[in-house]
């Protein structure tokens, strides 16, 4: 556990707050519930097969190749395959870190059940 962690939990168990604490904990303890975030992405649907995708330990630096406007993906909803396109409000930075991975820098958009918002 990080020190950083370790400090808020004693302070919320000081301070009389032990469930808070265990709630802190859990969450961040818990793997994602990959299945799950499947199913609201994919209105409702299970996943037809379990995939794994390996990804490259990031470097120390990226390098900044533009702002991304726009995100287009090929998935199955509804049962129906479909190209499904996301312009951004305000883009995000896309960067690499290798001549062979991408990476979608934080910006004001959030993955929802509805798909890619903001």
């Amino acid at each position: 556990m990080s020190s950083k962690l370790d400090r808020l939990v004693r302070k919320a168990k000081a301070e009389g707050k032990a469930a808070a604490a265990a709630a802190i904990l859990s969450a961040y303890l818990e793997p994602p519930d990959h299945e799950r975030a499947f199913r609201d992405f994919h209105w409702g649907n299970a996943p037809d097969r379990d995939v794994r995708i390996s990804v490259e330990p990031l470097a120390g630096e990226v390098w900044q190749l533009g702002d991304l406007v726009s995100v287009t993906y090929e998935t199955d909803k509804g049962g129906e395959r479909a190209w499904w396109v996301h312009d951004f409000d305000d883009p995000p930075v896309l960067a690499a870190s290798s001549p062979r991975q991408l990476i979608i820098c934080p910006g004001r958009y959030r993955v929802t059940p509805r798909g890619i918002v903001g």
